[in-house]
């Protein structure tokens, strides 16, 4: 898969994840940020949580070359996205009995842009999107009288996206 140099965030994120690998913890903020995040100083500080990181670190193989990594990232958000679209359409089929309404979804997911407008770029937008979707759906199958299983898997998503992407 043909990437970019990563750049803007993704230079922070791959910062967190780099830092990961190679010492199996996350750095901790210096003298400047705190001062920062505390109000005693003007500027901006590292915000970012450490999920999508981790996540990217794991997705990765644990490398630390930012292009494999951003590579793996994108494989990753690409096929995660697809199958939450995959999801949502047999979902919808299930419950829609006219054959125009699949077609009608088809179209929807797969031809607007949006679905996979942030897969390419390594950023947490794409991951906190699926793990939306995903508690979604799963929370929704629970409530139409699904196991106790689906409330976890929809709870655990959920709960998942606020440590990846916390202000979406």
């Amino acid at each position: 898969v043909p990437v970019s140099t990563p750049n803007y965030d993704e230079l922070y994120y791959l910062a967190k994840a780099r830092h990961f690998v190679e010492t199996g913890s996350f750095p901790r903020a210096g003298p400047d940020e705190i001062a920062i995040l505390s109000g005693r100083k003007w500027g901006t500080a590292d915000w970012r949580p450490q999920g999508f990181p981790l996540f990217a670190a794991v997705v990765s193989g644990l490398t630390t070359d930012a292009i494999a990594m951003k590579q793996r990232v994108v494989v990753a958000h690409s096929l995660l996205a697809a199958l939450l679209v995959v999801w949502i359409f047999r979902v919808v089929v299930r419950r829609a009995r006219h054959p125009v309404a699949h077609y009608a979804l088809a179209l929807m997911l797969g031809l607007q842009p949006w679905t996979f407008e942030f897969v390419v770029p390594m950023i947490s937008d794409t991951l906190a999107a699926v793990l939306a979707g995903a508690s979604v759906l799963a929370l929704t199958r629970y409530s139409s009288g699904g196991s106790l299983a689906w409330l976890l898997t929809g709870a655990s998503a959920i709960s998942a996206s606020f440590l990846v992407r916390p202000d979406m």
